[in-house]
Protein backbone atom coordinates (compact mmCIF):
# COMPACT_ATOMS: atom_id res chain seq x y z
CA UNK A 1 0.00 0.00 0.00
CA UNK A 2 1.77 3.44 -0.57
CA UNK A 3 1.06 6.21 1.64
CA UNK A 4 0.85 9.93 0.00
CA UNK A 5 2.64 12.53 1.43
CA UNK A 6 0.95 15.86 1.36
CA UNK A 7 2.63 18.47 -0.65
CA UNK A 8 2.00 21.74 0.09
CA UNK A 9 3.83 22.85 -3.36
CA UNK A 10 1.39 21.01 -5.28
CA UNK A 11 -1.48 22.59 -3.56
CA UNK A 12 -0.80 26.07 -3.94
CA UNK A 13 0.74 25.70 -7.37
CA UNK A 14 -3.72 25.07 -8.66
CA UNK A 15 -5.25 27.31 -6.64
CA UNK A 16 -6.85 30.67 -7.53
CA UNK A 17 -6.05 33.65 -5.49
CA UNK A 18 -9.05 35.41 -4.32
CA UNK A 19 -8.92 39.47 -3.00
CA UNK A 20 -9.32 39.78 0.63
CA UNK A 21 -12.88 41.79 -0.49
CA UNK A 22 -14.22 38.97 -2.05
CA UNK A 23 -13.57 36.76 1.00
CA UNK A 24 -14.39 39.18 3.54
CA UNK A 25 -17.89 39.32 1.35
CA UNK A 26 -18.58 36.01 1.15
CA UNK A 27 -17.91 35.63 5.13
CA UNK A 28 -20.07 38.01 5.48
CA UNK A 29 -23.05 36.47 3.27
CA UNK A 30 -22.73 33.14 5.29
CA UNK A 31 -22.73 35.28 8.82
CA UNK A 32 -26.36 37.04 7.47
CA UNK A 33 -27.12 33.61 6.28
CA UNK A 34 -26.41 31.59 9.77
CA UNK A 35 -28.10 34.84 11.61
CA UNK A 36 -31.73 34.86 9.59
CA UNK A 37 -31.67 31.05 9.20
CA UNK A 38 -30.21 29.75 12.29
CA UNK A 39 -31.90 31.59 15.25
CA UNK A 40 -32.77 28.13 17.19
CA UNK A 41 -29.24 27.23 16.76
CA UNK A 42 -27.92 30.23 18.25
CA UNK A 43 -30.12 30.49 21.29
CA UNK A 44 -28.79 26.92 22.02
CA UNK A 45 -25.55 27.97 21.75
CA UNK A 46 -25.96 30.93 24.14
CA UNK A 47 -28.32 28.89 26.60
CA UNK A 48 -25.16 26.39 26.99
CA UNK A 49 -22.81 29.86 28.01
CA UNK A 50 -21.20 29.89 31.44
CA UNK A 51 -23.86 32.19 34.02
CA UNK A 52 -22.75 36.01 33.74
CA UNK A 53 -23.44 39.37 33.07
CA UNK A 54 -22.48 38.81 29.47
CA UNK A 55 -24.32 35.60 28.73
CA UNK A 56 -27.83 37.29 30.29
CA UNK A 57 -27.17 40.39 27.91
CA UNK A 58 -26.55 37.97 24.89
CA UNK A 59 -29.76 35.66 26.10
CA UNK A 60 -31.76 38.23 25.80
CA UNK A 61 -30.86 39.03 22.09
CA UNK A 62 -30.87 35.42 21.07
CA UNK A 63 -34.62 35.41 22.72
CA UNK A 64 -36.09 38.52 20.98
CA UNK A 65 -33.92 37.35 17.56
CA UNK A 66 -35.63 33.83 17.61
CA UNK A 67 -38.87 34.90 18.44
CA UNK A 68 -38.58 37.79 15.62
CA UNK A 69 -37.56 34.89 13.22
CA UNK A 70 -40.39 32.91 14.30
CA UNK A 71 -42.86 35.43 13.74
CA UNK A 72 -40.88 36.20 10.19
CA UNK A 73 -41.14 32.55 9.64
CA UNK A 74 -37.78 31.58 8.97
CA UNK A 75 -37.29 28.76 11.65
CA UNK A 76 -39.38 26.80 9.77
CA UNK A 77 -37.07 27.28 6.86
CA UNK A 78 -34.38 26.02 9.54
CA UNK A 79 -36.66 23.27 10.89
CA UNK A 80 -37.61 21.84 7.63
CA UNK A 81 -33.71 21.83 5.93
CA UNK A 82 -32.85 20.27 9.08
CA UNK A 83 -35.79 17.61 9.00
CA UNK A 84 -34.78 17.08 5.13
CA UNK A 85 -31.10 16.35 5.72
CA UNK A 86 -32.21 13.66 8.35
CA UNK A 87 -34.18 11.77 5.75
CA UNK A 88 -31.05 12.07 3.72
CA UNK A 89 -29.20 11.01 6.26
CA UNK A 90 -31.44 8.02 7.30
CA UNK A 91 -31.01 6.84 3.67
CA UNK A 92 -27.58 5.36 4.24
CA UNK A 93 -25.26 6.03 1.70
Amino acid sequence: MTIHHYDPVEVIEGATPFRLRAVTLALAAAALIMLLFGAKPLLDWVNGLPIGPTSDALLGLGIFWSNLCDRLGLNTVFSATQDWFRQFQALGF
